[in-house]
């Protein structure tokens, strides 16, 4: 039987981390980890960090909702992706595709369609447009809440989400001293996902002053253009580490389904905006709160 592993997802932090999760466990398994991304997506970067896991790269089309004359150029590169994806798989025969979703991992799971078992992981109370369709190919497809497994028919297994070790080590001493607090002060986070939000950063820069008074403020910002780091004693630019989750009191969030697990996890209060109404991040929200 081979022993090697491979595994998509892609577009955020969010389609990249619960795979990131999985390693140390197919790692102690003697399991070879390959991985499918974009060449120029954030999973190239988080995936560089992991020195034993070959990235193979491939291009892919974005899966719009809307009209745009892009569906139409992007159709050709989704098609070109299937055929590098592959080439990919048919020189590394996997045992297992594992699917963490976004529009890069569609090309892959219709490409291992036959060549080995595929599972999906969707993270939202219901499925994506990538997932939707990875979910006709995928032999099995596994899901955060239980209640989503009235979208997924018979192949939907309830697993919760992949989460990383780390986030159960953390030590709150060593957290404040990798932030510069000294634990005086209540520690919220704010953040607005792996890509940062710019309405929430202002408002976060804007209440400076006042929040300063009575809490200490961890803040990622993300890595839009505009984005930059408060240069603050009380506002620190920080990956979320098991240090920062340890040290911290509270969350604030955007629309981030990862990190409300994280919360979730360290017992964690959070505070979660941006979600509309009925929509799949509020229902989210409602579930892990």
């Amino acid at each position: 039987m081979s022993k090697v592993v491979l595994l998509t997802g892609g577009g955020s932090a969010g389609h990249v981390t619960p795979n990131i999760a999985l390693f140390p466990g197919l790692r102690e398994r003697g399991y070879e980890l390959h991985y499918i991304g974009l060449d120029d997506g954030i999973e190239h970067k988080l995936i560089a960090e992991q020195q034993d896991v070959h990235f193979h790269s491939i291009e892919a089309g974005k899966l719009r909702r809307y009209f745009s004359l892009k569906n139409l150029t992007d159709s050709f590169k989704v098609i070109k992706g299937i055929s590098q994806a592959k080439e990919i798989i048919r020189q590394i025969k996997p045992a297992l595709v594992f699917s963490k979703g976004g529009f890069v991992s569609v090309p892959v799971v219709m490409a291992a369609k036959g060549k080995c078992p595929i599972l999906c992981h969707e993270s939202d109370f219901t499925p994506g447009l990538a997932n939707k369709i990875a979910a006709r190919y995928a032999d099995k497809i596994l899901v955060t809440f239980e209640d989503t497994l009235k979208y997924t028919g018979n192949k939907g297994i309830h697993t919760g989400t992949p989460i990383r070790r780390e986030l159960f080590s953390g030590d709150r001493i060593e957290g404040l001293k990798f932030l510069g607090f000294s634990g005086a002060k209540p520690i919220i986070l704010v953040m607005g996902g792996s890509l940062g939000a710019a309405a929430l950063n202002d408002a976060v820069r804007a209440s400076l002053d006042t929040l300063a008074e009575e809490f200490d403020i961890v803040h990622p910002c993300g890595n839009h253009a505009g984005h930059k780091p408060c240069r603050r004693k009380c506002a620190v630019r920080v990956p979320l580490a098991q240090q920062a989750c340890a040290s911290r009191s509270a969350a604030k969030g955007g629309k981030q389904g990862g990190s409300a697990a994280q919360c979730c996890i360290c017992g964690k209060e959070g505070l979660f905006n941006g979600a509309v109404p009925g929509g799949h991040y509020y229902r989210k929200a409602c579930r892990r709160y």
